[in-house]
């Protein structure tokens, strides 16, 4: 029977040690995103937007509508942009990342990004007031950012969540 290598620990420099750190950041996100408190009340504010879906009528010209559409998608990107800022450190950038990666824009998609991708000026109000329902899947890739991001990154954050 052939002789196995014990296992290896995990990575420890000068006290700290990686692989505990990753879980504790990820584990101080809770169990899922979506029912964090702070996801919770920015879902709630997204669902405000929807006074500029109230304000379309049948007979608005393509510039009103494209005002609206601008007014619209830039009140859910402020509001993008306050919530992202009150997320923890490590989970904010990774949203940051993975945000301008998807769209072009840390923020999210402008105006002008939907309709080169075939939105009209109704379709972008309409979903300036619908949050991802799924931000779970959207986001799961986190635990997999945090083990390629340098360890010096990660002692950042030792302190804030204990250490291991």
């Amino acid at each position: 029977m052939p002789v196995l290598d014990p296992p290896v620990a995990p990575p420890v420099v000068s006290g700290f040690n990686r692989v505990v750190i990753q879980q504790k950041l990820i584990d101080s996100l809770g169990e899922n995103i979506k029912s964090n408190p702070l996801r919770k009340e920015y879902e709630r504010k997204v669902a405000e937007l929807s006074s500029y879906a109230e304000r379309i009528q049948p007979n608005m010209t393509q510039d009103e509508l494209r005002n609206l559409a601008t007014e619209a998608n830039q009140a859910r990107r402020q509001l993008g942009l306050e919530y992202k800022d009150l997320t923890p450190g490590p989970l904010k950038e990774f949203i940051y990342e993975f945000v301008l990666d998807r769209y072009g824009d840390a923020l999210g998609p402008t105006g002008d990004y939907l309709i080169k991708n075939g939105r009209s000026y109704t379709d972008i109000i309409k979903s300036a007031v619908r949050p991802n329902p799924d931000v779970d899947t959207l986001l799961g890739n986190f635990g997999e950012w945090l083990s390629k991001q340098p360890a010096s990154y990660l002692q950042r954050y030792q302190g804030s969540v204990g250490r291991g």
